[in-house]
């Protein structure tokens, strides 16, 4: 997404650059307007001494039509030059705006470029961590991102590699919800893909991985619904679901949800009203304070409920 963007950017300034190119040209030709204009302007000056001249040496006036000509050809030089000179000013302006827009352009691509960096870096220090900790899936990463052809869509190299913790303060709270076997997983959009990997990497390579392809009716994120409206988990003490504090691709998060319910998983970093929240009857997981609450209902019946906690 920061690549698109950052080509929509450099396509913005090739245009910023036409423009630039257009307004040197108009510059050009405004130049060469003044040429002839400064000629003409020696032209009628000459044909005045002339015309003075002649006048000096006829014994007849001169004709009185002569001097009107001349000064309403000067009228008019006149007025296409203030409207050659409001137009230069308007290019001035707009030349002015241009080049601060195309340092805001520059600045923004140069933020984006350095944040782009730091992503392919930390996904560099990540796949090194798999080189010792997984190596299967590793070398699997590295077979995808040489292999892309042979699939129909996008498939997601490990959910380790796609999600970012928003705010680095609930990190250990996101790492103690995600399985490790979910962090090894590769996310197909579609089961021809999974197919294709399954049998690219395990079945020819010999690689042992995971792989998922979820169905399409849930591969979407409005499948998933929170117990309460995120805007009223404030009332009960919690910051926001896990899902709110973590950044990932659309069928990444998906499959997160599916697998590890992060959409229906209150978090806040302090302590809350556990009885309250245990006698709402509206979660069955949250984590308050770094304890991991769950709520179990009784099979049969609805008035008895087990809660369990750990850290």
């Amino acid at each position: 997404e920061l690549r698109e963007h950052d080509r929509g950017f450099r396509r913005e300034f090739e245009r910023i650059n036409a423009k630039e190119r257009e307004m040197q040209d108009l510059g050009n030709e405004l130049k060469v307007f003044h040429e002839q204009a400064k000629r003409r302007r020696h032209e009628i000056s000459e044909m005045q001494r002339q015309l003075g001249e002649l006048e000096r040496q006829r014994p007849n006036p001169p004709d009185p039509d002569a001097g009107i000509r001349v000064q309403r050809e000067l009228d008019e030089i006149y007025d296409r030059e203030q409207e050659y000179n409001a137009r230069i000013e308007e290019i001035q302006q707009e030349r002015r705006r241009i080049h601060g827009e195309g340092r805001q352009l520059d600045n923004e691509i140069a933020e984006h470029s350095y944040r782009l960096q730091q992503l392919d870096d930390v996904k560099a220090r990540k796949l090194r961590l798999l080189d010792v900790f997984h190596a299967d899936t590793a070398r699997a990463v590295r077979w995808l991102e040489g292999n892309r052809g042979k699939f129909t869509r996008h498939v997601f190299s490990p959910v380790c590699l796609q999600v970012n913790v928003k705010d680095p303060r609930y990190a250990p709270v996101i790492e103690s919800l995600i399985r490790a076997a979910t962090l090894k997983t590769f996310v197909c959009q579609c089961r021809d893909d999974y197919m294709t990997m399954t049998r690219e990497v395990n079945d020819r390579l010999g690689l042992k991985i995971n792989v998922v392809a979820l169905p399409e009716a849930q591969q979407s994120l409005d499948k998933y619904h929170p117990p309460v409206d995120p805007r009223k988990l404030s009332a009960f003490g919690f910051e926001g679901y896990a899902l709110d504090l973590v950044d990932a691709p659309a069928p990444v998060l998906a499959y997160l949800c599916s697998a590890e319910k992060l959409h229906a998983i209150p978090i806040s970093l302090s302590e809350v009203d556990n009885e309250g929240i245990e006698a709402s009857r509206q979660f069955s997981s949250y984590i308050a304070a770094g304890v991991h609450y769950t709520i179990t209902k009784a099979r049969y019946g609805n008035h008895n409920i087990s809660v369990n906690s750990s850290r």
